[in-house]
C-alpha cells in the first residue's frame, strides 16, 4: 500500500503539491483560531456546595449541615472523594468525581442528592452550588481604591459591586467575580435595648414592624376606564433612611413609637469577615495604594484566558468614564503575564530549534535543494497538527507546543533519509552508462528506505502510547504533549511518502522548476533573518540597540541580495551535480576508522559499554524523585497565619505591615492582600488567615526572591507563613485537598487528640532535610461567649427555647428582614442590637425577653452567659474528622522527603481508630511512575514485535534494542550534570528517547542486508564499514537535528513555560549523544560478535521466499511511474 502511495504521488505531482498548499493555508488559519492557555485543561470534575449559616459555631455547622450533606453525597454515582470544611457560619463541601466525567452531569447528581438532604437542614439554611470554574480559573485580581480618600470605602465597594462587577459578569468566559474589602453597604436598624425597656417593646415587635414596612402590592387592572387599561400598584417600599426612621412600631399613650425612638437607623457596612488592600510600585519607583476593594476574577473552564483578560481590560477602560475621577483601578495579579511569557518562550524555542535544524542540514548537505526539500516537512507537519488540535478541541499551550518542540528535529528525520537516498541514487544514475528515467529512480530510491522510515516512525509512536494511558493530573498534562508529538511525527511520515519524493523529482533534476523556487526561498530566508534571526541575536548578545525601521521593508530590501547569493552559492557548489559536502566526507573517514576499531576490538568495546550502563543504572537509583519541576510563574502567594481567634482588625493591621515589608523587596512590583474571605467565596478562611499575591519583576531571580520573601516573613513575630506560587498552590489543592506539596492527614474523632498528635508529628519531622513551610492546619480552640438556656427557668416563665434563641440571634447576629431597592441596586435591611450593647456582656444580660403573658424578664434569668472555648474550624474527609500537617520541599525531591517523613513517623503510637494518610504531589508521582513503568515494558514488547515483523529474526530485533541502554547512559549523565531530580517529565524524556534512538539501528541493520542481497557484498568487515559510511549521513543528521532542535529547551533551565520541557529535552539530548556514538562503536562490535549468523539466515530466508513466490505465482510489478513532460 505504501508503495502505491509513493507511486500515486509521483504520477500526480501537481495534485500532491496543490493539496499541500491548501493544507498550509487552512492549517495556518486554524492555528490562529485556537484558544491559548498556559496549560491544558487540568480541571478535575469537582462540585462545590456552600452553605451560609450566619453566626453558627463550627460544631453546629458540622452536625446540622455538613454531616447530613456529606452522608447524602457519599455513594453517589461517580463520587471519589468528599472533603468538607465547617467554619464559623459556613459549610463548604468539595465533591470530587472521577476524571473525565461530565461536570454538568456531576452537578445534576449533586443537585438531586441536595434536594433530598435539604429537608433535614435547619430552617432558613439553603445550600448553593458554586459556579463552574477552572482550577486555573483565578486569572485576574484588580485593586480599586480612592486616591486621596475622596470617596468613602463603603461607596467604593458599592461601585465595585454594582458598576464594575456587573459589567465584568457580562463578558463571555467570566465565571465569577468576588469582591472583598471596603464594606458591603446595608440599611441597619441598630436597636437600643435600654430604650426597648423604657417603652416596653420587645425585639420581636421591632423585627415584625421593620419586615412589614417595606413592600409593594399589586392591585390588578382597571378595564372600564376608556380605551386603555390601568395597572394598579401599591407603593410602600422604603426609599430613604428618613422613611425607615418614621416606621411605627406600636402606640403608647396615644403617640406612635417609631424606629427613631428606639434605634439608630444608618447606612453601614455589613459585618465583615474579610478585608483587603493593595500596594504597587509605579514606574518612578514610588509605592502607591492602601486599603482597597480587591476584585478576584475567575474564568469558565475552556475559555481563552488571554481573550478574557483583553475583554476585561477593555471593559474597565470603558467604565472609567462613568466612575468618579478619584477612583483608581489597577491590575495587581494576572495569569496572562505567565501565559504570554510561557507561550513566547516555547515558540521561541520552537523557532530557534527550526533555525538550528536548517543550519545543520545545510552544513551537512551543502546543497540548497536538498535542504529546502527536507525542511518542507516542518511547516507541513506543524500545520497538520494544528488541524488535528482544532478537530479535538485542544488549545495552544505549553504542553501541545512542547510536543512540537520536542519533535521539531525529528520532523525532518524521515525526509532526511528519503532525500539523502534519492540524491545519492540520482547521482549514481547520472554517471551510469545507461541512465534510467528520473521518476523510476526516485521511486525505487524511496522504496529502498521505505521500510526503515515507516518502521522507525512506528516504533517512535509505539513507545509514546504509555503517555496516553496516564491518568489524573499527569495525564491531563502529558497526553496533549504526546498528542502533539505523535500527530506531528505521523504527519512528517506522510510528507516523506508524498511531498518529499515529488519535490525531489522536480528540484534535484535540472533548473526548470528550481529557478521558480529560488526567489520564494530567498524571500523566506530574508524574512526569517529580519523577523527572527537579527532580533534574537540582538537579544541574546544583549546589544544596546534595536533593529531600526519596519522588518517588512528590510525583508523587501534584503530579498534580492539573498536571491543573488543563493544563485552564486548554488553555482559554486555545483547545482544538481553537487557532490557531498566536505564536512560529510571528513566525518565519513572518521566513521570508517571508528567502525574498523570496533570490529577488531569488539570484546573490549562491548565490555566498556556494559560497565558504563551499570554505572548509569547505579546513578539513576541515587537521583531524588519528584513529581514535576517547579514552575516559574512570575508571581508568589504567601499565606500568613495568625493565631486562631485573632480579630479582623488585628489581622488587618498586621497584614498591612507585612505588605509594606514585602514591598521593600526590589524584585516585587505589587502585593494584593486578602484577609479572611469574601461573600460566597469557596475559600473558607478565618479572619486570622491572610493571602498575599505578589507579582515579581520580569527579570527577577525566582529562587532568590522566594528565599528573600521567606526570610522577611520569618522576621515578623507571631506570623506563621508558607510561600509558594499561585498555580502550584491550586494544583496541590486539587490533587489532595492540601495547599502544599506534602500533606500528612491524621484521621480521628477527638479534636484535642488530633491537635496534640499533629504537634508531635511536627516535632518528629523537624529534622527532615529539605522541608520548608511546615505548618499544622489551624484547627484549634478559640474563645466563645456561650448563652446556655436554663430549662427550669424557661418552664417557670412559660417560655420555649425558640423564643429566647430567636431573640439572641436577632440581637447579637442580626437578621436580614428585607431588601431596600434603589434603582436597580438592592441592599439588605438588617435589624440588630447596637454595637456597644453587643460588646458589653452586662448589658447583654439585661436584654429583655418578652413573656407569653405580656411581661418581660432579663436574659440572664433564663440563661447562663459565660465565656468558654470551641473549635475555630472542623475539617472532614472520608466521613471522618481530620487534621493536616503540611509542608513544601526546597532543593530536594518530594518523594524522597516523604520517604524520610514515613521513617520518622513509623513508630508513633496512635489511639485506636486513628490513622495516618499521606497526600500531595508525591502520590501523583508514584502512580504515574508505576503506570509508566508497566506500560513502558508493554511498549518495549510492542517494539520487539514490530522489529520482528520487519526482520523476521530475534537476533536482529534485539540488536536494535541495544540502542536503549546506550542512550540511557547519556540521559542519566545529563540529569546528573544538570543537577535535576527524576521527575515524571524526565521519565517522558526517557520514553521519547527509546523511539528516537532505535531508528538509526533499523537503518544500519537494514543496509547490511541490502548490501549483501543487492550489491554483491559479503559478510566482511569491509561491508560493515561501507554500510556505516553510506548510512552515516542520515544517522548523524537525524540524531543531530533531533538533538539540536531541542538545544534551546535543554539550555532553558527555569524559564517560564519550559519548566516541564527542560528535563525532557535534557534527557533526549544527553541520550542522543551516547546512542549516536554507539552506532559507530557498539553497533558494529555487537553485529560482528553475534549478528553475522542471523544476517546470513535473514538473507537465506529472503531468497527462499522469493523462489517460493516465483514458483507458485506470477510476479506483478507495480506500474512504472510515468515521467511528466
Amino acid at each position: 500500500m505504501l508503495d502505491r502511495i509513493i507511486q500515486f504521488s509521483l504520477n500526480n505531482r501537481l495534485i500532491v503539491l496543490a493539496v499541500a498548499a491548501i493544507m498550509l493555508g487552512v492549517g495556518a488559519w486554524q492555528s490562529l483560531q485556537l484558544p491559548i492557555d498556559v496549560f491544558p485543561n487540568l480541571n478535575r470534575p469537582r462540585v462545590v456546595v456552600m452553605t451560609e449559616a450566619p453566626g453558627m459555631a463550627p460544631e453546629e455547622v458540622e452536625a446540622l449541615i455538613t454531616f447530613p450533606l456529606e452522608t447524602a453525597f457519599n455513594g453517589a454515582s461517580g463520587v471519589e472523594a468528599v472533603r468538607s470544611s465547617s467554619g464559623i457560619g459556613l459549610s463548604v463541601i468539595y465533591v470530587e468525581f472521577a476524571w473525565n466525567t461530565d461536570i454538568y452531569n456531576d452537578r445534576q447528581i449533586v443537585n438531586e442528592r441536595l434536594q433530598l438532604a435539604s429537608e433535614n437542614l435547619p430552617d432558613g439554611v439553603k445550600p448553593t452550588l458554586a459556579p463552574i470554574s477552572s482550577i486555573m480559573g483565578q486569572i485576574l485580581m484588580y485593586g480599586m481604591w480612592s486616591e486621596g480618600d475622596v470617596t468613602e470605602p463603603m461607596e467604593v465597594r458599592t461601585l465595585a459591586d454594582w458598576a464594575v462587577r456587573q459589567r465584568l459578569l457580562t463578558i463571555p468566559g467570566v465565571s465569577q467575580v468576588f469582591t472583598m474589602g471596603g464594606g458591603r453597604m446595608q440599611y441597619q436598624v441598630l436597636v437600643d435595648p435600654d430604650a426597648l425597656r423604657n417603652f416596653g417593646i420587645s425585639m420581636d415587635e421591632v423585627h415584625r414592624a421593620v419586615s412589614r414596612s417595606n413592600l409593594n402590592a399589586t392591585g390588578g387592572y382597571l378595564d372600564e376606564r376608556g380605551a386603555n387599561e390601568l395597572l394598579v400598584r401599591g407603593l410602600g417600599r422604603i426609599s430613604s433612611l428618613e422613611d425607615l426612621r418614621q416606621v411605627t412600631i406600636t402606640m403608647r399613650e396615644g403617640r406612635p413609637i417609631t424606629l427613631a425612638d428606639i434605634a439608630k437607623v444608618i447606612e453601614g457596612p455589613q459585618v465583615m469577615r474579610g478585608d483587603s488592600s493593595t500596594f504597587l510600585r509605579t514606574e518612578d519607583g514610588t509605592v502607591e495604594g492602601g486599603p482597597a476593594v480587591v476584585l478576584t476574577i475567575n474564568k469558565q473552564p475552556g475559555s481563552d484566558t488571554r481573550a478574557v483578560d483583553t475583554a476585561i481590560a477593555a471593559a474597565l477602560e470603558e467604565l472609567k468614564v462613568s466612575l468618579p475621577d478619584d477612583i483608581r483601578i489597577a491590575n495587581v495579579y494576572s495569569q496572562r503575564s505567565f501565559i504570554d511569557r510561557a507561550i513566547e518562550n516555547v515558540i521561541e524555542a520552537l523557532a530557534d530549534g527550526g533555525v538550528l535544524v536548517l543550519v545543520i542540514l545545510f552544513l551537512f548537505l551543502l546543497n540548497f535543494r536538498t535542504t529546502f526539500i527536507t525542511l518542507t516537512a516542518i511547516p507541513l507537519s506543524i500545520i497538520s497538527t494544528a488541524c488535528v488540535f482544532a478537530a479535538f478541541g485542544l488549545s495552544i499551550n505549553t504542553m501541545t507546543l512542547g510536543g512540537l518542540a520536542v519533535a521539531i528535529g525529528e520532523l525532518v528525520d524521515d525526509a532526511i533519509v528519503d532525500v539523502e537516498n534519492i540524491f545519492r541514487r540520482l547521482k549514481e544514475n547520472r554517471h551510469a552508462e545507461y541512465p534510467r528515467p528520473v521518476l523510476r529512480v526516485v521511486y525505487e530510491a524511496s522504496i529502498e528506505v521505505r521500510s526503515s522510515v515507516v518502521y522507525g516512525t512506528a516504533i517512535v509512536v509505539l513507545v509514546f502510547i504509555p503517555l496516553f494511558a496516564l491518568e489524573g493530573m499527569e495525564g491531563k498534562l502529558f497526553v496533549p504533549l504526546a498528542m502533539g508529538y505523535v500527530v506531528s511525527l505521523v504527519a512528517s511520515l506522510g510528507v516523506s511518502l508524498t511531498v518529499t519524493p515529488v519535490l525531489a523529482s522536480l528540484l534535484l533534476v535540472g533548473k526548470k522548476v528550481w529557478r521558480f523556487v529560488v526567489p520564494v526561498l530567498a524571500s523566506g530566508i530574508a524574512a526569517l533573518t529580519m523577523y527572527w534571526v537579527v532580533p534574537r541575536a540582538i537579544h541574546i548578545l544583549h546589544l544596546p540597540f534595536e533593529m531600526p525601521g519596519d522588518p517588512f521593508w528590510w525583508t523587501i530590501a534584503l530579498t534580492p541580495a539573498v536571491w543573488v547569493l543563493l544563485l552564486v552559492t548554488e553555482w559554486m557548489l555545483g547545482g544538481e551535480e553537487a557532490e557531498e559536502g566536505r564536512l560529510l566526507e571528513g566525518l565519513k573517514g572518521l566513521a570508517g576508522l571508528a567502525i574498523g576499531f570496533s570490529t577488531r576490538f569488539a570484546g573490549p568495546v562491548l565490555g566498556v559499554a556494559a560497565v558504563m550502563v551499570a554505572f548509569a543504572v547505579f546513578a539513576v537509583t541515587q537521583l531524588e524523585s519528584d513529581f514535576l519541576p517547579p514552575f516559574n510563574e512570575g508571581a508568589v502567594q504567601v499565606n500568613a497565619l495568625l493565631a486562631p481567634g485573632t480579630s479582623l482588625a488585628t489581622s488587618n493591621k498586621i497584614g498591612v505591615t507585612v505588605q509594606e515589608r514585602l514591598m521593600e523587596i526590589e524584585s516585587v512590583k505589587s502585593v494584593a492582600r486578602r484577609t479572611g474571605r469574601a461573600e460566597l467565596d469557596e475559600h473558607a478562611e478565618g479572619v486570622n488567615v491572610t493571602e498575599l499575591f505578589l507579582e515579581m519583576e520580569d527579570d527577577a531571580d525566582r529562587e532568590k526572591t522566594l528565599e528573600t520573601i521567606r526570610e522577611t516573613m520569618e522576621d515578623i513575630p507571631g506570623v506563621v507563613s508558607s510561600t509558594e506560587q499561585p498555580l502550584a498552590h491550586l494544583i496541590s489543592h486539587m490533587i489532595s485537598g492540601v495547599k502544599a506539596q506534602i500533606g500528612i492527614k491524621l484521621f480521628g474523632d477527638d479534636l484535642d487528640v488530633l491537635r496534640n498528635k499533629a504537634e508531635e508529628m511536627k516535632q518528629r519531622i523537624a529534622g527532615v532535610e529539605g522541608l520548608t513551610d511546615v505548618v499544622i492546619e489551624q484547627q484549634t480552640n478559640i474563645p466563645q461567649l456561650r448563652i446556655e438556656l436554663n430549662r427550669a427557668a424557661l418552664n417557670q416563665n412559660g417560655l420555649q427555647p425558640a423564643d429566647v434563641m430567636e431573640l439572641v440571634e436577632t440581637a447579637m447576629n442580626g437578621t436580614v428582614v428585607s431588601q431596600v431597592l434603589l434603582g436597580q441596586r438592592t441592599f439588605d435591611l438588617m435589624v440588630r442590637m447596637d454595637e456597644p450593647y453587643r460588646e458589653d456582656v452586662s448589658k447583654l444580660k439585661r436584654l429583655a425577653v418578652p413573656l407569653p403573658d405580656g411581661g418581660m424578664v432579663p436574659l440572664d434569668s433564663v440563661a447562663n452567659i459565660y465565656e468558654s472555648g470551641g473549635p475555630n474550624m472542623i475539617k472532614r474527609e472520608q466521613v471522618r474528622r481530620r487534621i493536616v500537617l503540611q509542608a513544601n520541599v526546597s532543593d530536594r525531591g518530594v518523594v524522597d522527603a516523604v520517604g524520610d517523613i514515613k521513617t520518622e513517623l513509623a513508630d508513633m503510637e496512635l489511639p485506636p481508630g486513628y490513622f495516618l494518610e499521606y497526600g500531595g504531589q508525591f502520590e501523583s508521582q508514584q502512580s504515574a511512575s508505576r503506570r509508566l513503568l508497566i506500560l513502558s515494558c508493554v511498549a518495549l514488547l510492542g517494539m520487539f514485535l514490530v522489529l520482528y515483523t520487519l526482520f523476521g529474526n530475534v537476533n536482529f530485533s534485539m540488536q536494535v534494542l541495544v540502542a536503549l541502554p546506550t542512550a540511557f547512559i547519556g540521559a542519566v549523565a545529563a540529569l546528573v550534570i544538570t543537577d535535576q531530580n527524576l521527575t515524571v517529565a524526565a521519565m517522558v524524556g526517557f520514553i521519547s528517547l527509546c523511539g528516537i534512538a532505535s531508528r538509526n539501528g533499523i537503518l544500519l541493520l537494514n543496509h547490511y542486508i541490502h548490501l549483501v542481497e543487492h550489491e554483491g557484498e559479503s559478510w566482511t568487515r569491509e561491508m560493515v564499514r561501507r554500510a556505516g559510511q553510506e548510512r552515516m549521513a542520515p544517522v548523524l543528521m537525524t540524531a543531530l537535528t533531533s538533538g539540536i532542535g531541542l538545544l534551546p529547551l535543554a539550555l532553558a533551565a527555569g524559564e517560564p513555560g519550559k519548566e516541564i520541557l527542560y528535563p525532557i529535552a535534557t534527557v533526549i539530548v544527553g541520550g542522543l549523544l551516547t546512542s549516536t556514538l554507539a552506532e559507530f562503536f557498539v553497533r558494529p562490535a555487537l553485529f560482528w560478535t553475534i549478528g553475522q549468523g542471523a544476517g546470513k539466515q535473514i538473507v537465506r530466508d529472503h531468497l527462499e521466499g522469493l523462489e517460493s513466490t516465483e514458483s507458485t505465482t506470477t510476479v506483478h510489478k507495480p506500474a512504472e511511474p510515468v515521467v511528466a513532460t
